[in-house]
């Protein structure tokens, strides 16, 4: 039985790292717009720009549901930038999520 993943945003950055992870257990991605690597605005991707700068990493906002007042909506996540957390988010496990990282494909194709 072959094993089938498609999707498009987040749906196929989802279906690229199942097969970054198990790459013999993925036979085709279809992938309409996902994205590849988390340069840039990885703060809002991945939900903690709110504690740098909430009005230039949200997730979404919205400025047409009230006059003269804007609402800047982030996700709620598990990651912070305290270098003495737990839940720090590093180098490592930034270069983890990305599905192109040059480093992984080569040991991958070993």
């Amino acid at each position: 039985m072959r094993t089938i993943l498609f999707g498009n945003s987040y749906g196929g950055y989802l279906a690229n790292l199942c097969a970054k992870i198990a790459p013999w257990s993925i036979d085709f991605i279809l992938d309409n717009s996902s994205f590849v690597n988390l340069f840039g605005n990885i703060f809002r991707l991945i939900g903690f720009g709110k504690e740098i700068d909430f009005t230039r990493y949200h997730g979404t906002y919205d400025d047409t549901l009230f006059k003269n007042i804007f609402l800047y909506l982030s996700d709620k996540t598990y990651w912070n930038n305290n270098k003495f957390s737990k839940n720090y988010f590093s180098n490592a496990r930034k270069i983890i999520r990305e599905p192109l990282n040059k480093e992984h494909l080569i040991i991958q194709s070993l």
